[in-house]
């Protein structure tokens, strides 16, 4: 009994140690992007606030010129928000697997009583989520943008209309060749 909560929270333990640290590394994160999209701001801010002339109009080609520089603070901000996803995933998954074995083991008492195959049945469920290697979470392509949702969807949209138009395409000379022994 003493061995057995030994080795469930020892595993337990280790999917929460694997958890924080996760937490940690999206605090850092967050603090990068949030320091990108300030940085962004403020400069968008100062290049729009300076780019105005004497008659209060908007030098645009002089705006866009200085705008450039907040790109790589863009690109950081989005690689950040991507990086902030994948590991809000991993850390899920690692909580789950935390709650998973420390359920585990009343879970196994309960079954034991009951039925055996009950009893091989939940430690198959148990190797099978606690086994999983959590990298899972990255075989998934993130969307951390709108954009980027915006242009996966639309090109799936336009890969299902070409398909259709190539099935149509493909169709014709049957459909010609029906049309003339119809006749």
């Amino acid at each position: 009994m003493i061995i057995e909560d030994a080795n469930r929270a020892s595993m337990a333990g280790s999917f929460k140690t694997q958890s924080e640290n996760i937490d940690s590394k999206m605090k850092a994160v967050d603090k990068i992007l949030l320091g990108s999209l300030v940085a962004t701001s403020v400069i968008s801010f100062i290049n729009y606030s300076t780019s105005l002339s004497a008659t209060d109009s908007l030098n645009i080609l002089q705006f866009l010129a200085k705008s450039i520089v907040t790109i790589p603070l863009l690109v950081i901000a989005w690689l950040k928000a991507k990086e902030r996803a994948y590991l809000f995933r991993l850390r899920e998954d690692y909580n789950y697997k935390y709650s998973s074995a420390m359920a585990f083991e009343g879970y196994k008492k309960q079954v034991q009583e009951q039925d055996p195959k009950l009893h091989q049945q939940l430690l198959q469920i148990a190797v099978d989520n606690l086994g999983i290697n959590p990298t899972k979470v990255f075989d998934k392509d993130l969307k951390s943008t709108p954009l980027e949702t915006i242009i996966d969807g639309v090109g799936k949209r336009l890969d299902k209309a070409v398909d259709g138009i190539k099935g149509e395409v493909n169709d014709i000379p049957k459909k010609t060749k029906e049309l003339i022994d119809d006749e």
